[in-house]
């Protein structure tokens, strides 16, 4: 798109006065040759997204084809002919287990391989584990909506975002209450949206009257011929020693229950691997029956896991064992008892136990294991993803001390990105083992895993996930009677952070800031004084309580600044730079460098809001010289000190040479290993080029930055750079 056209697109936003401010897309050489969608939001923020090509969403196209599933398309087809442009819905209902979600697949990917202009992935989002909400917030992600931008009214916002997107085609399974479902009913013109349950939803016609709304229809059970032709496929795979005849088939599928999908899945393996007991063929129980134990208690394991688990928790839950976990979960797919997904952008396959597998894994098998306590497994799941979380922090944040460890070494060594890759990928699940050891009575494990998080939750900026566990946590924390008052302050200090990232500086999110800043305070200082390397790391677990407390004040400060209350606001600053004043203190007291370091960088920025700009760039000379005599080179933080220099010395009017010394200072420390970071001070030379009249450098600099912002999903970021370039 020429830059006159790009100037037109936004200039439509600015001008557009309905409740939806949308205007198409932003294409071109910007954003290399991705395209993205513009919005404006009832608040006046302008977000720019792009669905995401790496879709964690995505959904694989099933082997199923037939007179069955063919029907059913042609209904949708003729649908679709008669009516292009509008959204059509469909209701495909049956039992769990069945095939419902089996042909809403099909059907999704055969709306999309038809045709062309449909976005090339088929997305689901399973309402049992992310109802309502928080399936829209899933959703939104998917779809590159900053998470900032998702937290009071999902279902709002997404109505926006996909205005002006291609069609696309939607799974949302397991929709059978209507406060999952309505949310997410929000699709471009022209979509196709399937929505599975176990009953007709017979009241969707009436949530979305624009829409196409088709009558429910079943799934399955499948025509003795369909159920055939899918028992084939599946044996061709397992390789059976022997086939059975058409007789036997026959008889096999005469009852229309041994024609569910799981069924067929189930009697597969009965054939395949029981030895020619076919008694009980077509059960969960026949298939759990073949397993040797050390199987059996795998699946009681995930009989825990919701989420399911990649191959590194079910490794280090399975022990020394001797057989590869791999093949042990593999075989568990074979006999229809788990599902492997190995979509979306996890580092390694995992696995869910099926629903009637995951019921009984929790319920008779369970109890049916001599000498094992169901409580102990769960338990032990939580362990499990604990200990690999706190090996996943040691690798991304190695320099940031932990409370309650007993090790600061990593049992499992991960690189720097592996670890990060790992933490994505398994963030539900850790989120469920926060709920599993809460529910179990394990708080303080239950605040380790939180604190561990923070490895993933402040370096990916995801904040929601964040107030969701620590609002689990902390009120079980609180209930402790022996309480770990340093633990629990540091779980106060993150949830500051999520709130602020989370409600923005908007009342209710700075009320709960302050609510948890000041009991961070408290339990820090409540904490008995120790001696030795912990007497270290209750001053530093101090400190923090009050740095952060201190931001809340700030953004106090911000909301009275709205509210033209300045004389307020002057105090609220004045607060906060007293509390970071007590915390840098507190840092140089415990004799921890780098805490100072972090401290006084704060403390500068409490300057820079009180208006006192010599101040601030004092701290920040005195930073420098601190983060330079650190036993270990600390890049990042040097970089974040020369980024501000440069800052404060762009806003004094200070010499180029000066200011083009701690930009390339700051670049240096960035480059290669902190994109994001790499981005904000190339934004900052951008600005120093303009002032030399240099706009050639200054559009490569915003071209360049735009590239990294993109890398790192820094959507709001991105958008801002781009305005920069088209202005």
């Amino acid at each position: 798109m020429p830059d006159d056209a790009a100037v037109s697109a936004v200039n439509s936003v600015v001008n557009s006065t309905g409740p939806v401010s949308q205007v198409g897309v932003v294409e071109g050489d910007l954003h290399n040759g991705d395209v993205y969608n513009i919005f404006r939001l009832d608040g006046g923020a302008e977000v720019a997204h792009a669905p995401r090509r790496d879709s964690s969403l995505a959904v694989p196209r099933p082997g199923l084809e037939g007179p069955d599933m063919r029907s059913r398309y042609e209904l949708l087809w003729n649908r679709k002919v008669a009516d292009p442009d509008r959204v059509h819905l469909l209701n495909l209902h049956g039992r769990k287990g069945g095939w419902s979600g089996e042909f809403a697949r099909r059907l999704c990917h055969a709306f999309q391989e038809e045709l062309p202009e449909v976005d090339p992935v088929v997305r689901a989002i399973d309402l049992d584990r992310f109802p309502g909400r928080m399936g829209a917030q899933e959703l939104l992600r998917d779809l590159g909506i900053p998470e900032s931008y998702t937290v009071n009214d999902p279902g709002a916002v997404l109505e926006k975002a996909v205005q002006g997107l291609d069609p696309m085609a939607l799974l949302l399974e397991n929709g059978d209450r209507i406060g999952a479902v309505e949310p997410l009913l929000s699709a471009p013109a022209g979509s196709l949206v399937v929505i599975t349950s176990e009953r007709p939803l017979h009241w969707l016609g009436g949530l979305r009257r624009e829409w196409s709304v088709a009558e429910p229809l079943p799934a399955g059970p499948l025509s003795v011929q369909d159920a055939r032709g899918v028992l084939w496929r599946r044996l061709a795979a397992l390789r059976p020693l022997r086939t059975p005849s058409d007789d036997e088939i026959e008889r096999l599928f005469a009852e229309e229950s041994a024609r569910e999908a799981d069924a067929i899945g189930y009697t597969a393996a009965a054939i395949a691997f029981g030895k020619g007991n076919r008694s009980m063929a077509g059960t969960p129980d026949a298939a759990y029956a073949l397993l040797p134990e050390e199987d059996r208690v795998l699946v009681r394991y995930l009989g825990h896991c919701p989420e399911g688990m990649g191959l590194q928790a079910a490794a280090l839950a399975a022990g020394h064992r001797g057989k590869d976990v791999r093949e042990s979960l593999e075989d568990l797919v074979r006999y229809g008892l788990a599902e492997r997904d190995d979509t979306g952008r996890a580092s390694e396959p995992r696995y869910r136990l099926t629903a009637a597998a995951a019921e009984r894994a929790s319920g008779r098998w369970a109890a049916a294991a001599e000498g094992e306590d169901p409580a102990d497994l769960a338990k032990a799941v939580c362990e499990v993803y604990h200990s690999l979380a706190l090996d996943a922090h040691l690798a991304v944040m190695p320099q940031r001390p932990l409370v309650s460890e007993e090790r600061t070494e990593p049992q499992r060594p991960m690189g720097e990105e592996e670890a990060r890759t790992w933490l994505r990928s398994e963030r539900h699940a850790l989120g469920e083992a926060v709920k599993l050891a809460v529910g179990l009575g394990e708080a303080r494990l239950a605040g380790r895993i939180c604190q561990a998080l923070w490895a993933l939750y402040f370096t990916e900026s995801l904040y929601l996930p964040l107030c969701e566990t620590h609002r689990r946590a902390l009120p079980a924390l609180a209930k402790d009677i022996r309480p770990d008052l340093l633990l629990r302050s540091r779980i106060h200090v993150q949830a500051v952070r999520g709130r602020l990232e989370t409600a923005g500086r908007e009342e209710a999110g700075v009320s709960a800031a302050e609510e948890h800043g000041e009991a961070a305070i408290a339990d820090a200082d409540g904490a008995p004084e120790e001696r030795g390397p912990r007497a270290r790391l209750v001053l530093i677990v101090r400190a923090s309580a009050r740095e952060h407390r201190a931001e809340a004040h700030l953004a106090r400060a911000e909301l009275l600044d709205r509210a033209e209350d300045g004389a307020g606001a002057g105090k609220e600053r004045a607060r906060a730079l007293t509390l970071q004043r007590q915390a840098v203190a507190l840092s140089e007291e415990a004799g921890d460098l780098r805490s100072v370091v972090v401290q006084r960088q704060k403390l500068a920025r409490c300057l820079r809001a009180g208006g006192d700009a010599a101040g601030e760039r004092k701290e920040l000379e005195q930073a420098w010289d601190e983060v330079r005599r650190l036993p270990a080179k600390d890049a990042y933080n040097e970089g974040r000190i020369q980024m501000e220099l440069a800052r404060g010395a762009l806003e004094a009017g200070a010499g180029a040479d000066r200011i083009g010394e701690h930009i390339e200072a700051a670049l240096e420390r960035f480059r290669g290993a902190h994109r994001r970071r790499t981005a904000d001070v190339l934004c900052l030379r951008a600005d120093l080029r303009e002032a030399q009249g240099d706009a050639t450098g200054a559009g490569a600099d915003l071209r360049e930055a735009a590239e990294l912002y993109r890398a790192e999903d820094r959507v709001a970021d991105l958008h801002r750079v781009n305005r920069r370039l088209r202005r």
